[in-house]
């Protein structure tokens, strides 16, 4: 089976990167019932595991698709559209919170670079990405953002 990038996967990468177990494909944290739900839902699989506060499965041909992405991100998300925001909406959604009025993400160096390009102006130290124009960041992901809408209406 051959995989495409759609909108979809690019939020379910996003979840993923952001907050990843520690096997198969799968997110730990508050979202990870929601990513169970998505995944389900849309027959990506049909088994989902869960151990502690991760839920997970097993697919090795959309592993590898997916690190093939998050490889290839720089190129395949340079531009503001669809593919980037369900991207950056799925990071939201699985690690995204506020901190003093700012939009605070999981991610690495990469995103960090994207975000910049975006002019976002993104802060990274360590695994944290502070998103210091919180406004047009919150305008990008608001249509494609599914779990943690409350927190883009407080900003």
């Amino acid at each position: 089976m051959k995989f495409k990038l759609n909108p979809f996967y690019a939020y379910i990468i996003g979840m993923w990167h952001a907050m990843p177990s520690k096997k198969g494909i799968g997110v730990c944290g508050d979202a990870a019932p929601h990513f169970a739900k998505m995944c389900l839902e849309s027959n990506i699989s049909t088994k989902m595991l869960q151990e502690g506060s991760c839920i997970f499965f097993y697919h090795s041909k959309l592993k590898k698709f997916f690190n093939l992405v998050i490889e290839e991100r720089k190129e395949r998300f340079k531009y503001p559209n669809d593919f980037a925001s369900s991207y950056f909406a799925g990071m939201f959604d699985s690690s995204g919170c506020l901190t003093n009025g700012k939009i605070m993400l999981r991610g690495d160096e990469v995103d960090e670079f994207i975000l910049h390009s975006f002019r976002f102006l993104p802060f990274r130290k360590g695994r944290n990405i502070l998103v210091r124009n919180s406004l047009a960041f919150a305008k990008f992901v608001k249509d494609k953002v599914l779990f943690r809408k409350d927190l883009l209406e407080e900003i």
